[in-house]
């Protein structure tokens, strides 16, 4: 790994999930549901995927966006009444010049207060 990517390993590199596996070691999850969204970029009414301004600025696109697939863990620990945690993963293939390039996402994210 470059020097300048602090914290990263070769695991999440290799296996993305895998930071979200370390954030629920230790934890009683009693319920989850789970969600799967993809979308290509196909001219589809209320469907398809949209490129933000800034891969499109210009004569020349920076980059295109050709796939999008996430999977949403809504969960509930144990003694909860109701879900307070949420984890995805999220994938995004970005085309540079004939090259797609993908670009993940990970995150697990907690209810508080």
């Amino acid at each position: 790994m470059p020097a300048g990517l602090v914290g990263i390993t070769q695991q999440m590199v290799n296996d993305p999930n895998s930071v979200l596996r370390a954030a629920i070691a230790g934890q009683n999850i009693t319920s989850t549901v789970r969600l799967e969204v993809s979308t290509e970029p196909k001219p589809v009414l209320g469907g398809g995927v949209a490129n933000t301004a800034f891969l499109e600025a210009g004569d020349e696109p920076n980059a295109a966006t050709s796939v999008v697939t996430s999977t949403f863990w809504l969960e509930k620990l144990d003694n909860e009444t109701q879900p307070s945690q949420l984890q995805y993963t999220q994938t995004v293939l970005l085309d540079f010049d004939g090259v797609s390039w993908p670009h993940v996402t990970v995150a697990t994210l907690r209810r508080v207060g």
